[in-house]
């Protein structure tokens, strides 16, 4: 017998360059992907782009009627008295400020809409326009101008005592249980053109109040500062050429990575019966097991087959020699204990050779075919008598 190569250290062979390049792909893909967004976000600002920035602010003060409680009006108050009212002063601020002076168009105007509401579930979130009237206090102021900075400070007083008076005339005299407030909007729209590239910059600031309650604040909103770029015509169709290349060079390598990671993980995810088996055999027993590095000549011994790994442990313990491992192709191994002349062995899976039958088939083909080729079965065969027909 040819004395098998152990190789007591022989691991099952991962192909982990795969693995590593799978990963690597990843890494790739998530990049593009987050230098996409990045650029459909603007935020990586580029270099030959106009850019502004837009800053508002809002001042305002409650006019009282003459007083004896409140000399000079609330002061420093911020609780105000409906029934005291007289006006509510109001000045927006409004700076804008380019990269380069540019032609630039502007148009803006100051408007109150007093408005009645009603909850139909108690929600004032969930309210509906029951009537709503629109007063322009300032009317629309445009021009045209060629400089790098704007700047508008336009004030109004809205008289909301004369609001007061209006939305208790409609309460009354429709019996309305409804609740109203005046909102004072301030609109501006800046819009000029750059390298072929037109833009418009609208914003809106607003201050609003109450009518009814009896103690009221004031409530505004608009935004404090924002920067915008405008990028020229040629430049955003590069800048959207290259997110699209980015976009299907992402798509690519997440799809090569893919198909790398499942097939360095090919056998730990698609695994037959056998390869489940032959995994925990070498897991709970690796210690017991040697693995050898070719195929075992087994001529002039005796093969003595078991049934099951059980009996092969069983054997280890009773004769103490070790159980060796090899390879019967890419669907079976033979687990061994040699003792003298005799091999026990057991099976793991299917022994399949290129013919398509099994070991056990082949060895049992080529039994009879010895003894149909004796020397004695031959002398037996030409001895017995021939038949005719």
């Amino acid at each position: 017998m040819t004395v098998p190569s152990i190789d007591y250290r022989r691991h099952v062979h991962r192909p982990t360059r795969f693995i590593v390049l799978g990963l690597l792909l990843v890494a790739a893909a998530t990049y593009l992907g987050y230098d996409v967004v990045k650029r459909r976000a603007n935020i990586e600002p580029v270099p030959s782009a106009y850019t502004y920035t837009v800053k508002q602010s809002v001042d305002k003060s409650v006019v009282y009627f003459p007083s004896s409680f409140y000399d000079g009006g609330p002061g420093q108050n911020t609780g105000y008295v409906m029934s005291l009212t007289d006006k509510i002063a109001t000045t927006f601020h409004y700076s804008f400020t380019g990269s380069e002076q540019q032609s630039l168009s502007y148009a803006y105007d100051i408007r109150a809409v007093v408005r009645g509401l009603y909850s139909f579930k108690g929600d004032e979130t969930d309210s509906a326009n029951v009537w709503s009237k629109e007063f322009q206090i300032l009317k629309p102021v445009h021009g045209t101008v060629n400089a790098k900075d704007l700047s508008f400070d336009p004030s109004a007083q809205v008289p909301f005592d004369d609001y007061r008076k209006l939305i208790e005339e409609l309460r009354s005299s429709l019996t309305l249980p409804i609740r109203s407030e005046v909102v004072v909007t301030f609109t501006i729209n800046v819009s000029g053109v750059v390298d072929g590239k037109t833009f418009n910059d609208l914003r809106t600031a607003s201050v609003s109040a109450p009518i009814e309650e009896q103690i009221y604040s004031l409530t505004q909103k608009y935004d404090k500062e924002d920067t915008k770029q405008v990028v020229a015509a040629a430049v955003q169709t590069n800048v959207d050429k290259r997110a699209q290349y980015e976009t299907y060079g992402g798509i690519a390598l997440g799809v090569l990575a893919l198909a790398a990671l499942i097939y360095g993980f090919r056998k730990q995810i698609f695994k037959t019966p056998y390869q489940r088996e032959l995994d925990k055999i070498y897991r709970y027993h690796d210690g017991l097991i040697v693995r050898a590095g070719h195929q075992a000549d087994l001529s002039g011994k005796h093969v003595v087959p078991v049934q099951s790994f059980d009996d092969i442990l069983n054997l280890e313990e009773e004769l103490k020699s070790p159980i060796v491992a090899s390879s019967a192709g890419a669907s079976a191994t033979h687990f061994m204990i040699i003792n003298g002349d005799v091999v026990y062995r057991y099976t793991l899976g299917t022994v399949v050779r290129e013919s398509g039958r099994s070991l056990e088939e082949i060895e049992a083909s080529i039994e009879e075919h010895h003894i149909v080729t004796s020397p004695r079965r031959v002398h037996d065969i030409h001895k017995r008598p021939s038949k005719r027909m």
